[in-house]
């Protein structure tokens, strides 16, 4: 299996706490992303703060931005600045098992080989589970950093 360098875009608003125990979370993976954006559309500094603790606490790097209160600004601001290969969303609040990228890698490599755009079903321990993939060919600042961008949300 290839290695893949995910850039995980947490977008918060107001939730400092559930935002600690998320990136606790990220810190605690087998296969460590690449990078980690958070991105802060709240109107104080608690996120920030809360980002600092993770930091020092797991020794996370967190690139931190603010941007204008609306996910969908969210996400583009951490589009922006990703520099990984696979974009990953996560909501602020999620709390991922301790092997989510390795087995999101797994899963990943075998769809690769069926082509952009389109789906890939898995059956971990008995339950269905459904990853979709859109590759990201209207960001120009991707496409032009040669690099293959691809949007995983889990379903």
């Amino acid at each position: 299996m290839e290695s893949i360098d995910f850039s995980v875009i947490v977008c918060t608003r107001n939730r400092p706490e559930a935002l600690f125990v998320c990136l606790g979370s990220i810190a605690k993976q087998t296969q460590t992303p690449y990078e980690v954006i958070v991105v802060d559309g709240s109107g104080d500094d608690s996120s920030e703060r809360q980002c600092r603790n993770a930091s020092f606490k797991w020794g996370l790097i967190i690139k931190y931005i603010r941007a204008e209160r609306s996910l969908t600004e969210q996400r583009n601001a951490g589009i922006r600045q990703n520099r990984g290969e696979v974009v990953v969303f996560l909501d602020d609040d999620v709390i991922l098992d301790k092997h989510y990228f390795q087995k999101m890698a797994a899963y990943f490599s075998r769809c690769q080989s069926r082509g952009e755009g389109t789906r890939c079903t898995t059956h971990p321990k008995g339950k269905s589970k459904t990853m979709a993939m859109k590759t990201l060919q209207n960001f120009p600042k991707l496409k032009n950093r040669g690099k293959k961008a691809v949007a995983v949300w889990d379903l």
